[in-house]
Protein backbone atom coordinates (compact mmCIF):
# COMPACT_ATOMS: atom_id res chain seq x y z
CA UNK A 1 0.00 0.00 0.00
CA UNK A 2 1.40 3.48 -0.90
CA UNK A 3 2.47 5.61 2.06
CA UNK A 4 0.27 8.55 2.95
CA UNK A 5 1.60 12.07 3.41
CA UNK A 6 0.36 14.67 5.88
CA UNK A 7 0.54 17.36 3.19
CA UNK A 8 -1.95 15.55 0.98
CA UNK A 9 -4.36 15.02 3.87
CA UNK A 10 -4.15 18.66 4.98
CA UNK A 11 -4.95 19.81 1.46
CA UNK A 12 -7.79 17.31 1.10
CA UNK A 13 -9.26 18.44 4.44
CA UNK A 14 -9.40 22.02 3.18
CA UNK A 15 -7.12 23.44 5.87
CA UNK A 16 -6.57 27.15 5.05
CA UNK A 17 -3.02 28.20 4.22
CA UNK A 18 -3.45 31.87 5.15
CA UNK A 19 -2.96 32.39 8.86
CA UNK A 20 -0.08 29.94 9.30
CA UNK A 21 2.80 32.34 8.59
CA UNK A 22 4.20 32.91 12.09
CA UNK A 23 8.00 32.91 12.18
CA UNK A 24 10.69 34.44 14.36
CA UNK A 25 12.29 37.54 12.88
CA UNK A 26 15.63 37.08 14.69
CA UNK A 27 17.38 34.30 12.79
CA UNK A 28 20.85 32.78 12.52
CA UNK A 29 21.45 30.46 9.57
CA UNK A 30 24.41 28.11 9.87
CA UNK A 31 25.68 26.14 6.90
CA UNK A 32 26.24 22.52 7.96
CA UNK A 33 26.49 19.50 5.61
CA UNK A 34 23.01 18.07 5.07
CA UNK A 35 24.33 14.52 5.26
CA UNK A 36 24.90 15.16 8.97
CA UNK A 37 21.45 16.53 9.82
CA UNK A 38 19.22 14.67 12.27
CA UNK A 39 15.72 15.63 13.43
CA UNK A 40 16.93 18.75 15.25
CA UNK A 41 16.63 22.14 13.56
CA UNK A 42 19.73 23.78 15.03
CA UNK A 43 22.29 21.06 15.76
CA UNK A 44 23.84 17.96 14.18
CA UNK A 45 25.60 14.88 15.64
CA UNK A 46 28.93 15.73 13.99
CA UNK A 47 29.32 19.00 15.88
CA UNK A 48 31.93 19.27 18.63
CA UNK A 49 30.86 19.61 22.25
CA UNK A 50 32.25 23.14 22.21
CA UNK A 51 30.13 24.13 19.20
CA UNK A 52 27.02 22.45 20.61
CA UNK A 53 27.48 24.38 23.86
CA UNK A 54 27.92 27.68 22.01
CA UNK A 55 24.71 27.03 20.06
CA UNK A 56 22.84 26.16 23.27
CA UNK A 57 24.03 29.37 24.93
CA UNK A 58 22.98 31.49 21.96
CA UNK A 59 19.53 29.91 21.88
CA UNK A 60 19.06 30.50 25.62
CA UNK A 61 20.22 34.09 25.78
CA UNK A 62 16.68 35.46 25.81
CA UNK A 63 16.99 37.21 22.46
CA UNK A 64 14.58 34.89 20.67
CA UNK A 65 17.19 34.07 18.02
CA UNK A 66 16.12 31.09 15.89
CA UNK A 67 19.05 28.96 14.74
CA UNK A 68 18.67 26.58 11.85
CA UNK A 69 20.96 24.67 9.54
CA UNK A 70 21.26 25.22 5.79
CA UNK A 71 23.27 23.66 2.99
CA UNK A 72 23.73 23.53 -0.78
CA UNK A 73 25.96 21.66 -3.18
CA UNK A 74 29.40 23.05 -3.90
CA UNK A 75 30.17 24.40 -0.44
CA UNK A 76 33.77 23.91 0.69
CA UNK A 77 34.51 21.24 3.27
CA UNK A 78 35.42 22.74 6.63
CA UNK A 79 33.99 26.15 5.79
CA UNK A 80 30.66 27.52 7.01
CA UNK A 81 28.53 30.43 5.81
CA UNK A 82 26.55 32.26 8.47
CA UNK A 83 23.62 34.61 7.91
CA UNK A 84 22.16 36.92 10.54
CA UNK A 85 18.68 38.50 10.37
CA UNK A 86 17.17 41.06 10.65
CA UNK A 87 20.66 42.57 10.68
CA UNK A 88 21.26 41.27 7.11
CA UNK A 89 24.85 40.25 7.83
CA UNK A 90 26.95 37.33 6.68
CA UNK A 91 30.39 35.81 7.10
CA UNK A 92 32.29 32.60 6.36
CA UNK A 93 34.45 30.85 8.95
CA UNK A 94 36.32 27.60 9.42
CA UNK A 95 34.80 24.83 11.52
CA UNK A 96 37.20 25.38 14.41
CA UNK A 97 36.28 29.10 14.54
CA UNK A 98 32.53 28.56 14.87
CA UNK A 99 32.32 28.31 18.69
CA UNK A 100 34.21 31.56 19.23
CA UNK A 101 32.17 33.37 16.54
CA UNK A 102 28.90 32.27 18.15
CA UNK A 103 30.10 33.21 21.63
CA UNK A 104 31.04 36.68 20.33
CA UNK A 105 27.60 37.01 18.75
CA UNK A 106 26.05 36.02 22.06
CA UNK A 107 27.53 39.16 23.67
CA UNK A 108 26.67 41.39 20.72
CA UNK A 109 30.09 41.43 19.03
CA UNK A 110 29.49 41.70 15.26
CA UNK A 111 33.08 42.34 14.24
CA UNK A 112 34.00 40.36 11.13
CA UNK A 113 30.45 40.33 9.75
CA UNK A 114 29.63 41.95 6.40
CA UNK A 115 26.44 43.19 4.75
CA UNK A 116 24.42 40.49 3.00
CA UNK A 117 23.27 42.22 -0.19
CA UNK A 118 21.60 39.36 -2.04
CA UNK A 119 18.22 38.04 -0.90
CA UNK A 120 18.13 34.50 0.47
CA UNK A 121 15.53 31.83 -0.33
CA UNK A 122 15.21 28.79 1.92
CA UNK A 123 13.42 25.60 0.90
CA UNK A 124 12.74 23.12 3.70
CA UNK A 125 14.21 19.77 2.67
CA UNK A 126 14.40 18.32 6.18
CA UNK A 127 13.32 14.85 5.16
CA UNK A 128 14.75 13.16 8.25
CA UNK A 129 12.21 15.19 10.26
CA UNK A 130 9.22 14.72 7.96
CA UNK A 131 8.96 12.75 4.71
CA UNK A 132 6.82 15.48 3.08
CA UNK A 133 9.83 17.79 3.20
CA UNK A 134 11.85 15.20 1.29
CA UNK A 135 9.13 14.42 -1.26
CA UNK A 136 7.97 17.98 -1.94
CA UNK A 137 10.72 20.18 -0.54
CA UNK A 138 13.70 18.94 -2.52
CA UNK A 139 11.86 19.22 -5.84
CA UNK A 140 11.03 22.83 -4.98
CA UNK A 141 14.63 23.53 -4.01
CA UNK A 142 15.90 22.30 -7.39
CA UNK A 143 13.28 24.38 -9.22
CA UNK A 144 14.19 27.51 -7.25
CA UNK A 145 17.85 26.89 -7.99
CA UNK A 146 17.06 26.88 -11.70
CA UNK A 147 14.69 29.86 -11.60
CA UNK A 148 16.39 32.23 -9.18
CA UNK A 149 18.34 35.08 -10.76
CA UNK A 150 19.81 37.06 -7.90
CA UNK A 151 18.73 35.35 -4.65
CA UNK A 152 20.90 32.77 -2.94
CA UNK A 153 18.92 29.51 -2.72
CA UNK A 154 19.61 27.09 0.14
CA UNK A 155 18.20 23.86 1.54
CA UNK A 156 17.05 24.32 5.13
CA UNK A 157 16.05 22.41 8.20
CA UNK A 158 12.48 22.65 9.48
CA UNK A 159 10.69 25.95 8.74
CA UNK A 160 7.38 25.04 10.37
CA UNK A 161 4.24 23.42 9.01
CA UNK A 162 5.44 20.13 7.52
CA UNK A 163 1.83 19.36 6.51
CA UNK A 164 1.98 22.45 4.25
CA UNK A 165 4.96 21.27 2.17
CA UNK A 166 6.65 22.40 0.12
CA UNK A 167 7.57 25.19 2.53
CA UNK A 168 9.84 28.14 1.78
CA UNK A 169 11.01 31.30 3.54
CA UNK A 170 12.49 34.39 1.87
CA UNK A 171 14.84 36.82 3.58
CA UNK A 172 15.02 39.68 4.35
CA UNK A 173 11.34 39.99 3.29
CA UNK A 174 10.39 37.28 5.81
CA UNK A 175 7.70 35.92 3.51
CA UNK A 176 6.69 32.40 4.49
CA UNK A 177 5.10 30.09 1.94
CA UNK A 178 3.37 26.73 1.82
CA UNK A 179 2.04 24.20 -0.71
CA UNK A 180 4.54 25.37 -3.30
CA UNK A 181 5.25 23.26 -6.35
CA UNK A 182 8.22 23.40 -8.73
CA UNK A 183 5.93 25.10 -11.25
CA UNK A 184 5.64 28.08 -8.86
CA UNK A 185 9.38 28.79 -8.76
CA UNK A 186 9.58 31.38 -11.54
CA UNK A 187 6.54 33.37 -10.38
CA UNK A 188 7.68 33.24 -6.75
CA UNK A 189 11.12 34.52 -7.71
CA UNK A 190 9.61 37.32 -9.83
CA UNK A 191 7.28 38.50 -7.07
CA UNK A 192 10.05 38.43 -4.48
CA UNK A 193 12.29 40.45 -6.78
CA UNK A 194 9.49 43.04 -6.95
CA UNK A 195 9.31 43.10 -3.14
CA UNK A 196 5.83 41.58 -2.88
CA UNK A 197 4.64 38.19 -1.62
CA UNK A 198 3.62 35.45 -4.03
CA UNK A 199 -0.07 35.40 -3.18
CA UNK A 200 -1.10 31.85 -4.14
CA UNK A 201 1.23 30.37 -1.50
CA UNK A 202 1.66 33.22 1.02
CA UNK A 203 0.82 32.19 4.58
CA UNK A 204 0.51 35.74 5.93
CA UNK A 205 2.69 38.36 7.67
CA UNK A 206 4.84 36.56 10.20
CA UNK A 207 4.48 39.23 12.92
CA UNK A 208 0.68 39.10 13.10
CA UNK A 209 -1.65 36.63 14.87
CA UNK A 210 -3.41 34.03 12.67
CA UNK A 211 -6.69 35.82 11.98
CA UNK A 212 -4.90 39.07 11.14
CA UNK A 213 -2.58 37.14 8.82
CA UNK A 214 -5.57 35.75 6.95
CA UNK A 215 -7.07 39.24 6.72
CA UNK A 216 -3.79 40.61 5.35
CA UNK A 217 -3.67 37.95 2.61
CA UNK A 218 -7.27 38.69 1.59
CA UNK A 219 -6.65 42.45 1.63
CA UNK A 220 -3.54 42.09 -0.52
CA UNK A 221 -5.46 40.01 -3.08
CA UNK A 222 -8.25 42.60 -3.25
CA UNK A 223 -5.78 45.46 -3.62
CA UNK A 224 -3.97 43.77 -6.48
CA UNK A 225 -7.22 43.17 -8.34
CA UNK A 226 -7.58 46.96 -8.38
CA UNK A 227 -3.97 47.59 -9.35
CA UNK A 228 -2.96 48.76 -5.89
CA UNK A 229 -1.12 47.57 -2.83
CA UNK A 230 -1.82 47.30 0.89
CA UNK A 231 -0.19 50.15 2.80
CA UNK A 232 -0.38 48.85 6.38
CA UNK A 233 -1.44 46.06 8.71
CA UNK A 234 -5.15 45.22 8.91
CA UNK A 235 -7.25 46.25 11.90
CA UNK A 236 -10.25 44.40 13.31
CA UNK A 237 -11.39 41.24 15.03
CA UNK A 238 -13.96 38.45 14.90
CA UNK A 239 -14.10 38.21 11.11
CA UNK A 240 -14.39 41.95 10.32
CA UNK A 241 -11.17 43.60 9.17
CA UNK A 242 -10.02 46.64 7.22
CA UNK A 243 -6.69 47.73 5.76
CA UNK A 244 -5.42 50.85 4.00
CA UNK A 245 -4.80 50.47 0.27
CA UNK A 246 -2.74 52.66 -2.03
CA UNK A 247 -4.17 52.91 -5.57
CA UNK A 248 -2.81 54.79 -8.60
CA UNK A 249 -5.39 57.54 -8.03
CA UNK A 250 -5.08 57.82 -4.25
CA UNK A 251 -5.75 55.81 -1.10
CA UNK A 252 -8.78 53.88 0.08
CA UNK A 253 -9.72 51.10 2.48
CA UNK A 254 -10.39 47.44 1.83
CA UNK A 255 -12.88 45.69 4.09
CA UNK A 256 -12.43 41.96 4.56
CA UNK A 257 -14.91 39.45 5.94
CA UNK A 258 -13.54 36.18 7.33
CA UNK A 259 -15.19 33.11 8.73
CA UNK A 260 -13.68 30.43 10.99
CA UNK A 261 -13.20 26.97 9.57
CA UNK A 262 -12.41 23.77 11.45
CA UNK A 263 -10.57 20.87 9.83
CA UNK A 264 -9.14 17.58 11.02
CA UNK A 265 -5.68 16.66 9.80
CA UNK A 266 -2.39 15.19 11.09
CA UNK A 267 0.20 17.75 12.08
CA UNK A 268 3.10 15.73 10.67
CA UNK A 269 3.75 12.44 8.94
CA UNK A 270 4.84 11.01 12.31
CA UNK A 271 1.42 11.92 13.70
CA UNK A 272 -0.16 10.29 10.68
CA UNK A 273 1.80 7.08 11.24
CA UNK A 274 0.71 7.09 14.90
CA UNK A 275 -2.93 7.60 13.94
CA UNK A 276 -3.04 11.02 15.61
CA UNK A 277 -5.37 13.49 13.91
CA UNK A 278 -5.85 16.95 15.38
CA UNK A 279 -8.50 19.61 14.89
CA UNK A 280 -7.24 22.82 13.35
CA UNK A 281 -9.06 26.15 13.53
CA UNK A 282 -8.32 28.58 10.73
CA UNK A 283 -9.85 31.46 8.82
CA UNK A 284 -11.10 31.71 5.26
CA UNK A 285 -12.26 34.73 3.27
CA UNK A 286 -15.99 35.35 2.81
CA UNK A 287 -15.50 38.54 0.84
CA UNK A 288 -13.41 41.67 0.35
CA UNK A 289 -14.40 45.07 -1.06
CA UNK A 290 -12.75 48.45 -1.53
CA UNK A 291 -14.72 51.42 -0.17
Amino acid sequence: MPRSFCTDLSRAAGEPLAGTGAHQSRILLLRWPKAGWDRRIFQAPGMSDDLAAAIADLRQDGSGRRIQLIDRKGEATGRHRLFLYPEQLTREVATEELPDVLRALDVGDLSGWQAQVRPVMLACTHGVKDRCCAKYGFALYKALERAADGPEVWESTHLGGCRLSAVALTLPNLHKYGRLSPADAAALTADEAAGRPFLPAWRGPSHLPPEAQAAAVAAEAAARRMGGMVAGDPNGADGAWSAPVRLPGGTTTVHVALEPIKTRRPGTCNDLDAGEVAQAVGWQERGAALR
